[in-house]
């Protein structure tokens, strides 16, 4: 892949000139931060015309406006990452009004594979105006193929471990905070971070509502990835589970343990109320699935009755007539040789026994894939 970044439009259509089979471009706009308005990403201003071009990825300080794409005639996959981490909400929410104009609208007409980026190195901390801004992108696509959402590796999921601001967040993942946050965003004061990171963990990464914004691709979408990373931490209360019986041509789906198992833990802060913590995989998954993924997961997926009615079901009844393989990818947070002991089938013997049974391909292995740079 090629990458321009903050170079001259004149050099680079120089060098794109020089490289006619070019199939990958990476264009970055990271002089946009010090901007209060964002320019549109024009892409004319940087290229002529380059029926080579099938795959984009676009690095943007702030939403960038997506006008321009028609000189990528071939262009089928856009990746995007919008670094939203420092803004304020008002400055998020009044620039993604840039993915609801007929240009934005009109230029996704042609995507097949969209790509978003959900790090939080990326987004900053998850609230309203983060979510917004990325389903305001959703929102503007249409007959989409696949869509992929990728977020940190699971070895990586609490990226603020390292972070001055967050001394005490990793000795108690459920560490509630006591104290009502400042209204002044720059604080440093540590009940303030906490909250913030309690509320993105509770309200915000909720796999179900992020599903529920994407039902305009129920007809067309084959592939779906959901994030991992700090998305699959546990809040103060259950999260409701998501459905994608509705998608009815999706062929592939990869998802963390936590989008299809609700987190329940014993210190939770709020009691369950009524919703959808329990699914099951006839519930859930549509018939017309091939290719199952569930990653970050632990041991204890292995004896869940999920997991359990998944192959009950598919022997009995093909109740999924395409489904071809199963592939499990064990985190990295398990007791120490648990996954080496199953890999080397020296433990969960009921699980082994499904799998020889199935009528369908199982692989198990650890989760150390970087979502960022495969699918």
């Amino acid at each position: 892949m090629f990458e321009f970044d903050n170079i001259e439009p004149t050099f680079v259509s120089l060098v794109l000139a020089l490289l006619p089979q070019l199939e990958r471009l990476c264009i970055s706009q990271s002089n946009q931060a010090t901007r209060d308005e964002p320019e549109p990403l024009e892409l004319n201003d940087y290229v002529y015309p380059r029926p080579g071009i099938t795959y984009l990825k676009i690095l943007s300080s702030l939403p960038a406006s997506l006008d321009g794409l028609s000189v990528f005639p071939n262009l089928r996959t856009l990746d995007i990452s919008t670094k939203l981490a420092g803004l304020s909400q008002r400055a998020i929410s009044r620039n993604s009004e840039l993915y609801a104009s007929t240009t934005t609208i009109s230029a996704f007409k042609k995507i097949r594979h969209l790509r978003l980026d959900f790090q939080v190195k990326t987004v900053g901390i998850w609230d309203l105006g983060a979510r917004a801004c990325l389903t305001s992108i959703l929102q503007a696509t249409h007959d989409l193929e696949s869509l992929d959402f990728y977020a940190e590796p699971s070895d990586s999921k609490n990226p603020f471990r390292s972070v001055r601001a967050f001394p005490h967040y990793q000795a108690n993942i459920q560490n509630y905070p006591d104290v009502s946050s400042p209204l002044d965003p720059n604080v440093e004061d540590q009940p303030y971070w906490d909250e913030r990171i309690y509320d993105a963990r509770t309200d915000i990464t909720d796999y179900q509502n992020l599903v529920d914004a994407i039902v305009h691709l129920r007809p067309s979408l084959e592939t779906l990835r959901l994030p991992g990373g700090f998305w699959a931490l546990p809040g103060g209360m259950r999260k409701p589970l998501p459905r994608f019986d509705g998608f009815v041509q999706l062929k592939t789906l990869i998802l963390p343990q936590a989008a299809i198992i609700s987190i329940k833990l014993d210190n939770m802060r709020f009691a369950d109320v009524s919703g959808d913590f329990d699914l099951s995989p006839i519930t859930v998954l549509p018939s017309s699935l091939q290719n199952l993924k569930i990653f970050d997961a632990d041991i204890s997926l292995l004896a869940s009755s999920w997991l359990w009615e998944l192959f009950i079901t598919q022997k009995n009844c093909n109740q999924w007539p395409e489904l071809q393989r199963l592939e499990i990818l064990f985190g990295p947070y398990g007791y120490y040789g648990e996954v080496e002991m199953l890999l080397s089938r020296q433990s969960q013997q009921v699980f082994w026994t499904w799998v020889d049974e199935a009528t369908f391909e199982v692989f198990v292995g650890k989760d150390d894939e970087v979502p960022s740079v495969s699918l």
